[in-house]
């Protein structure tokens, strides 16, 4: 019979990780998976609430460093009520510790409250407000976060301008249909952007670096199904998937095989 140190090396050697994780301790999974991703591209952007998981995750990420050289981290905050401090606090202490910027940006969830009638009475502003998604904000951080490595702030990254609704011409009603005008949504006015930078000339392209989040298997059998999904994947470059890493659109989960008393 085989002993469980050839199982591993074997499963190790021949890039099947998700049938080596289970001979691991949870940490030394997690650092087999990290260190997969990280040959692919050694950028991370962690998603972190401020809540156990996603201060694990940092943790772990950070102390990748010390294999890596080369790893560039940063960190993005989606908040419903900004600067709480109980909630930032470790947020602000793992920035520190790993030398990572943090971005922070509404949720969509607060988009969608603002837009009903969860947090105030429906008006003709409320009802025209725009909702945002979570793949949005997520780009809009992964594009911020290559943009600072490249030595642009965000207030280069787009030159803004405000003028009247081409649409409605400035009253805020649709001419076609007589009703709220769906390009300015009752505002009157539009925001044109033009982007200041070239995908290009970025050190890193925004859709090719790891974006690093604490979701787990047992979190629910929504989560155990997407996690376990990305084995059937291979980008581009013909890098395979694993359970937890998404190779495709550049997911990293380093505990999804994690329980709660791992976490803990």
């Amino acid at each position: 019979s085989r002993s469980r140190g050839c199982e591993l090396l074997d499963a190790a050697l021949s890039g099947r990780y998700a049938a080596a994780m289970p001979l691991l301790n949870p940490p030394a999974a997690a650092k087999l998976l990290i260190d997969e991703a990280l040959r692919i591209e050694p950028t991370v952007l962690v998603a972190t609430s401020g809540g156990k998981d996603g201060n694990v995750v940092f943790d772990l990420i950070g102390k990748a460093k010390a294999r890596f050289p080369k790893l560039r981290i940063g960190a993005f905050y989606r908040y419903f009520v900004d600067d709480l401090e109980p909630i930032e606090r470790p947020i602000h202490l793992l920035c520190k510790r790993y030398g990572a910027p943090l971005f922070k940006y509404p949720t969509a969830l607060l988009s969608r409250a603002l837009a009903g009638s969860a947090l105030r009475p429906t008006t003709l502003e409320s009802f025209g407000a725009i909702q945002l998604k979570e793949k949005q904000i997520e780009f809009a951080a992964r594009t911020e976060f290559a943009c600072w490595l490249s030595g642009i702030s965000k207030e280069q990254m787009f030159e803004r301008e405000i003028k009247t609704c081409p649409r409605c011409k400035g009253k805020g009603v649709d001419p076609e249909f007589g009703a709220l005008c769906q390009q300015c949504y009752g505002r009157k006015q539009v925001t044109a952007r033009t982007s200041r930078f070239e995908l290009g000339k970025l050190v890193v392209d925004p859709a090719k670096l790891w974006v690093a989040n604490g979701h787990r298997q047992t979190d629910s059998l929504m989560r155990r199904g997407m996690l376990s999904s990305f084995r059937a994947h291979k980008d581009d470059e013909g890098h395979q998937g694993q359970i937890g890493l998404d190779v495709r659109f550049r997911n990293l989960y380093p505990i999804a095989q994690w329980n709660t008393k791992d976490v803990y």
